[in-house]
């Protein structure tokens, strides 16, 4: 009789726990706003929302790709590739999953400096895209693939035409997450292209869909970006306000990266405008651990000529 009702009580707490499963209702608007404000929060709601749905579920593969955004968006390119390697191999993924899978798997391999690698999930990721949209009819999938090619040797002048083209055609949607994401790449081709003045008016769009969205992490992310072609432009003064901005939005966000970049730059600026204590100052406050790889070459740079200023 024991074992018999040991036995019962089992089955009652699984099938309590498999309608508690189902019973789990997502507010998939409120934590998408999470996600665009505060990535590292993000990261914790999904990783305690993550055992309440089924695996394999729609649920659980929309929580994973949010996880891989705030990874991505926080720079933990190590933890990125160790969460993609999970599911790379797999087949049985939804479609939309995998081809933002392969995108995420090739931008951690791209930051851990393995291009070949990277290189050859960008493709895959190309490939399933025309199989599942011909003529990459999913704008938003294209801006991100475009995005990876940013500092590949593809020749930025076509990414910029192929933008450019997608602006005309989506000129009149209203969808701010999409158009803050073109404008961003738009400004980040043409500045590759040294169409510095572009630049600016491309990420002065970005940083109003940005506020459009009420984002503190992507606002922060735009006046930094706005503040970069600004700078190039030769306008410290407004770069200055702009990196200045930046940082305010950051802290809010709690994102680190984005705080110690502005500090870099600022230095570079107060730098630039002969004011060598104020960058000492800057450099200073910022953390190197906290700054993308490809920024450590111009921290070096700025930390050896004001040694000896």
């Amino acid at each position: 009789m024991l074992i018999r009702a040991h036995n019962y009580l089992l089955i009652l707490s699984l099938f309590a726990f498999s309608c508690s499963l189902k019973a789990v209702v997502i507010d998939k608007a409120q934590l998408r706003t999470e996600c665009d404000n505060y990535p590292r929060h993000c990261l914790n709601q999904v990783a305690e929302l993550l055992p309440t749905v089924a695996v394999d579920s729609l649920q659980f593969y929309e929580l994973k790709l949010l996880e891989f955004e705030s990874l991505f968006a926080l720079t933990e390119a190590e933890q990125l590739f160790a969460q993609t390697s999970q599911y790379i191999l797999k087949d049985e993924l939804p479609e939309y999953f995998k081809i933002k899978l392969y995108i995420y798997h090739a931008k951690s391999l791209k930051n851990l400096n393995r291009s070949e690698e990277s290189i050859r999930f960008r493709s895959q990721a190309e490939q399933l895209l025309n199989q599942v949209n011909k003529n990459f009819a999913n704008p938003e999938l294209l801006v991100e693939l475009l995005n990876l090619q940013l500092y590949s040797d593809f020749d930025p002048a076509l990414g910029l035409r192929m933008l450019q083209q997608l602006d005309k055609k989506f000129l009149r949607r209203d969808a701010p997450r999409f158009k803050f994401e073109l404008y961003t790449n738009l400004g980040h081709f043409a500045d590759r292209c040294n169409e510095t003045q572009k630049s600016v008016i491309y990420r002065e769009q970005a940083l109003r869909f940005a506020y459009a969205l009420k984002s503190d992490y992507k606002i922060g992310e735009a006046l930094f970006n706005l503040g970069s072609s600004l700078q190039k432009s030769g306008d410290l003064s407004d770069a200055r306000q702009r990196y200045m901005a930046s940082i305010e939005f950051a802290e809010r966000a709690h994102d680190d990266v984005g705080v110690n970049l502005a500090h870099l730059y600022l230095a570079n600026v107060a730098l630039q405008q002969g004011q060598v204590e104020e960058a000492k100052t800057w450099l200073s406050r910022l953390s190197i651990e906290n700054l993308p790889q490809p920024r450590h070459q111009l921290f070096v740079e700025l930390q050896t000529k004001l040694s000896i200023l």
